[in-house]
């Protein structure tokens, strides 16, 4: 039988999954290599669940060459 998961465990298990796939994508939420392609999601809808869940993006260095090298995905 499937476990069910209590809205605790099922945002901690949401937010993980964002977490795991922002990582994957760079931090990147746009763009076809992105987090909404990689979870099949609006960019809407994803930053709207990031800011529920308290998941911020951290940017410590500037961008080079487009890609984001310093950020730090934090909740």
């Amino acid at each position: 039988m499937p476990r069910i998961l209590s809205s605790g465990s099922w945002r901690d298990h949401e937010a993980a999954l964002i977490l795991q796939t922002l990582r994957a994508a760079g931090g990147m939420i746009g763009g076809p290599k992105g987090a909404v392609a990689r979870l099949g999601l609006k960019p809407t809808t994803l930053i709207t669940k990031m800011k529920r869940l308290g998941i911020y993006r951290l940017l410590q260095r500037p961008l080079m060459n487009g890609v984001d090298e310093g950020s730090e995905l934090q909740i």
